[in-house]
């Protein structure tokens, strides 16, 4: 997987610095370039793992469609799983529709959009949790999941 990892041309990943302000010296010494760096990282780790993902993915055999459709939902379980918040933070209205989803729909088709950060990834990976525990049969995909949908 090494070798393929360094022949796959993915060897390099871009990510363009955006400081909130223009003067770097003052946001270099604050706290927003703390965070800046907290999150350059997760994007780092986030991006690594869908390498990681694809490439296991393309090393191994295609026998037939079963297996490809198998591996390919396992990477979105896997990413669904890896996302899902520690911590639920409770939103009323949110948590109404959660609820009424998993409780009143026998099926449903669910498209989440919104901006960024506000936590369309985090409401997809806590429905999936649900309906997997109540033993529902759950397809998930994240569409462009860094930038703004996400699917259920």
């Amino acid at each position: 997987m090494k070798a393929l990892a360094a022949t796959s041309g993915a060897s390099t990943i871009s990510f363009i610095v955006k400081p909130d302000c223009e003067d770097i010296e003052t946001w270099c010494s604050n706290r927003m370039h703390d965070k800046y760096i907290e999150s350059f990282v997760q994007q780092v780790t986030e991006r690594l793992r869908h390498l990681v993902s694809s490439l296991a993915v393309l090393s191994k055999p295609r026998n037939d469609e079963r297996s490809l459709a198998k591996t390919e939902n396992d990477i979105h379980v896997a990413f669904a799983d890896a996302q899902l918040p520690k911590n639920w933070l409770s939103r009323a209205e949110i948590d109404r529709k959660l609820k009424a989803w998993t409780e009143e729909s026998k099926c449903a088709y669910v498209h989440i959009r919104g901006n960024e950060a506000t936590g369309k990834t985090a409401i997809i990976c806590q429905l999936h949790a649900l309906l997997a525990k109540k033993r529902c049969y759950v397809i998930t995909r994240f569409v462009n999941s860094s930038l703004t949908e996400a699917k259920l």
